[in-house]
């Protein structure tokens, strides 16, 4: 195999932040985007996919330990490259719960309900950027991480990460880190 490969990521987005009173607040994100991949061996891999984005996000902190948010999220994609001219539609819908002990560690969960509307087939390289490892229909993702200080310099991470997507048994990524600061 030989050839040469090109990527390139380009975006410009906007972010807003409206502190409603002392605990409640707004952040609002949007973004413009492109992202292309050519590959001389591989031209099955070449796209060129356009996409907007826009996320509001609802976020309830009453102190510095906890907070509750949630979020909406709209996001299409188009490979405007080729004759197939795939798009896909996300709309995701998630809620965070972060809970935060300063000097001792952090507990975070994540939920998220994904649909997908994709108009080809779901098998090859293009699909997977445009449908970021998940699959048309309802996709469901979930976390819960563990960050706890043992030490002035160690640190101990616990992650759990799943996802169920449409016709695909439920997945689960386990991952446990210890990190010592020099």
């Amino acid at each position: 195999m030989n050839g040469f490969d090109s990527r390139s990521l380009s975006s410009i987005s906007f972010t807003t932040r409206w502190n409603i009173n002392r605990v409640l607040s707004i952040r609002w994100f949007i973004k413009d985007g492109l992202k292309s991949n050519t590959s001389e061996f591989f031209s099955n891999r070449d796209y060129n996919i356009k996409s907007i984005e826009t996320e509001p996000e609802f976020i309830y902190q009453p102190n510095s330990t906890f907070r509750l948010s949630f979020t909406a999220n709209y996001r299409e994609k188009e490979n405007t490259s080729g004759i197939d001219n795939e798009k896909s539609i996300q709309r995701n819908m998630g809620v965070e719960l972060n809970y935060r002990v300063v000097k001792k560690g952090s507990f975070l969960v994540k939920f998220n309900y994904i649909k997908i509307d994709y108009n080809n087939v779901t098998n090859n390289a293009i699909a997977y950027e445009m449908l970021e490892s998940l699959q048309p229909g309802n996709n469901v993702t979930w976390s819960v991480s563990y960050q706890r200080s043992l030490a002035s310099n160690v640190q101990l991470n616990l992650i759990y990460d799943g996802r169920k997507v449409p016709e695909v048994s439920t997945i689960h990524i386990g991952n446990v880190m210890i990190r010592a600061y020099f």
